[in-house]
């Protein structure tokens, strides 16, 4: 143990002394990661600052994370001490982790994005597609550059993206997506629908941010698309995804009714499931038509608004919904011959939650 530094009560330093880097299993005293440590006050009001460096830029942020926050229950657990803050200085994410810990939030509250992207890295064969607001807040290039890299983005190469209506309202008109996602298929820039076969599944991305009444060019597209699709002797089940669900339990309920006509070209061809994002939660539907009339001809609508922006709260639950719930996390699907399991993976605990499996058409 390193001897408490002039002016610091020796019990403080003891406190510090216990916090340990997890990966190195040292502590942070010990590797030189404390870089002040201030002591005010009197007993039984001490306040405490303490500033924390670590050794590169780019230490990983969830171990960066835990250190910052048990060095502050550390000291604060010290007798006499009545007020600590703990900073950490020169890190890619200091913001995030000093605002977590100094608002008493865990890991996953602050760092959701990342904690949703550490799911997908325990799944390095699954295939990615994201439901769109895929760099909150503004879908800028700096957006794209800082929030979404970092994190999704190390999946790029296996992701499968549709836009937001973030990726539209700074005024962009989603450049900065087609410009971020030039690489995967994304649809004819500006356009941003296309679809393609994984398996014995026909998958659609669409774009509810560009016009999708009957008879505009994405309507006419997936039109022919299914139409072409309906004749195929593989591709035995459908998925389609996009941002904005017709059904949902959520802040945008009844404002979405412009979906209407792509759910009944949907509907016309027996696509099996849709995905949607745009409300902060997870919710599932039974089968249902485009009125919302349920039965086994229905599809399948699930909402995944759940990859690390603030979550919603409900508003009165919609007719059919099947299950729904406030949470961090991703859906994960297995995609069989003649049938689909699904289930969502809670960011964090990695609790597997509304495990479902169902047939085909």
């Amino acid at each position: 143990m390193i001897s408490a530094p002039a002016g610091v009560p020796p019990a403080i330093w003891a406190a510090l002394d216990t916090v340990l880097d997890p990966e190195l299993d040292e502590p942070i005293t010990g590797l030189d990661f404390v870089a002040s440590c201030a002591v005010e006050g009197s007993v039984p009001t001490l306040t405490v600052r303490v500033g924390l460096r670590l050794p590169t830029f780019f230490c990983a942020p969830n171990f960066s994370f835990l250190m910052v926050a048990d060095a502050y229950d550390a000291v604060s657990a010290v007798d006499g001490v009545g007020h600590v803050e703990v900073s950490l200085a020169d890190h890619a994410h200091a913001a995030e982790i000093n605002g977590g810990v100094a608002a008493a939030a865990g890991f996953v509250e602050s760092f959701s994005g990342e904690a949703t992207a550490q799911l997908i890295e325990k799944q390095p064969d699954a295939y990615v597609f994201t439901a769109g607001d895929n760099a909150y807040f503004f879908g800028s290039a700096d957006d794209y550059r800082n929030c979404y890299k970092p994190r999704w983005g190390r999946f790029l190469s296996r992701t499968y993206p549709s836009p937001g209506n973030h990726e539209y309202e700074s005024g962009t008109n989603g450049i900065p997506y087609f410009d971020y996602f030039a690489s995967r298929p994304s649809g004819d820039r500006g356009a941003g629908f296309y679809s393609f076969t994984l398996g014995n599944w026909h998958i659609v991305s669409l774009n509810s941010n560009a016009p999708v009444s009957t008879g505009s060019e994405q309507w006419m597209w997936l039109d022919r698309d299914l139409e072409a699709n309906s004749h195929s002797s593989t591709a035995k089940c459908t998925l389609a995804y996009w941002h904005h669900p017709l059904f949902t339990s959520g802040p945008s309920a009844g404002s979405n009714g412009l979906m209407r006509p792509i759910w009944d070209v949907l509907y016309k061809y027996g696509v099996d499931v849709i995905v949607n994002g745009h409300d902060h939660f997870y919710e599932r539907y039974f089968p249902q038509d485009p009125t919302a009339i349920r039965g086994p001809a229905g599809i399948t609508e699930y909402i995944v608004g759940t990859g690390g922006a603030p979550l919603y709260d409900f508003g009165p639950t919609g007719p059919n919904s099947a299950n729904k719930f406030k949470a961090w996390g991703v859906l994960y699907f297995t995609l069989r011959d003649v049938g689909w399991d699904s289930v969502f993976i809670e960011a964090g605990t990695e609790a597997r939650l509304d495990f479902t499996t169902s047939l085909c058409h």
